[in-house]
């Protein structure tokens, strides 16, 4: 009796394991997925503008191998008299209130979004999220398959 409990708690955990493994390969697909149609939306737009932000927020990011102060910023600003908000970093002190410069470009759905990350880093980064994303996914369904296909054997 004590067998059959320790193989259902196996496959339980495993079952449990093999779940997790295919939500985070759709988290990967995803956010590779939204940098990347970011990036082609930015490039295709008709219209990109420079405009004045305003911090509204800010959070101290401590890298004690940078040689400088990195900040998430949570700002807002105005185009075409309607308020957006959005999210950047900023390189340098800030406090709320402060002015700022930032790029953003007009979407599909008609609002402007911050221009995001631009590095070559970021971008390869999402490109290597999908297929990872999707090999998550493609294994943790195959394991979960082939558990139930040898549960069923039996």
């Amino acid at each position: 009796m004590g067998h059959k409990s320790n193989e259902t708690k196996e496959f339980r955990n495993t079952i449990i394991a093999m779940i997790v493994l295919v939500i985070l390969g759709l988290l990967m697909l995803i956010t590779g997925g939204n940098r990347l149609m970011s990036k082609f939306a930015y490039s295709r737009s008709k219209d990109v503008r420079k405009v004045t932000a305003y911090v509204e927020d800010y959070e101290y990011i401590s890298d004690s191998d940078d040689d400088y102060d990195t900040y998430k910023v949570k700002v807002s600003y105005v185009v075409d008299g309607k308020t957006y908000k959005g999210n950047d970093t900023l390189y340098h002190d800030t406090y709320i209130g402060e002015e700022i410069t930032e790029e953003v470009y007009l979407t599909s759905q008609g609002d402007y979004k911050l221009r995001g990350d631009s590095d070559p880093f970021t971008f390869l980064f999402a490109c290597i999220l999908i297929p990872v994303g999707a090999l998550f996914i493609f294994i943790g369904l195959w394991c979960i398959k082939d558990l139930f296909e040898k549960r069923n054997a039996r």
